[in-house]
């Protein structure tokens, strides 16, 4: 599967949350999706209107139940970072401009987003990968 259909597939809106299926179609852009009600939301606030604020009137319990729904997209967020790396290093990007764009070491942005040969774990080291590039 190529780095657009890794990030095509993961299907949440990265502003409320909900599901591709909760929500409908997404827009998608660097690292972020969105829904048509967030869309809405952002299209209201620029026009001068005021945002909903969703948090104010939740309980205690409604903000916990939350957490999980935030904490997935972070997932999805890190998911698609690493489809966007992948993509540059496609078009010829060495793990040196990689790191320099994310504000890391060559060895950082290499050990955070290699992706292992096929059948194995990347936490146990290269296989035939050099991390000069």
């Amino acid at each position: 599967m190529n780095p657009a259909e890794k990030m095509a597939e993961t299907g949440e809106c990265s502003f409320c949350g909900r599901s591709r299926e909760a929500c409908g179609k997404l827009a998608y852009g660097p690292g972020v999706a969105i829904c048509a009600d967030c869309t809405e939301n952002c299209v209201c606030l620029h026009a001068g209107g005021v945002a909903s604020e969703p948090w104010v009137e939740m309980t205690q319990e409604q903000v916990l139940e939350l957490l999980p729904r935030i904490s997935a997209v972070a997932a999805q967020v890190e998911q698609r970072l690493t489809s966007w790396v992948e993509i540059a290093r496609d078009k010829g990007a060495s793990w040196a401009r990689v790191g320099e764009a994310l504000a890391m070491t060559r060895q950082s942005a290499w050990e955070r987003f290699r992706q292992a040969p096929r059948g194995q774990d990347p936490a146990s080291g290269p296989a035939t990968e050099t991390t000069g590039n």
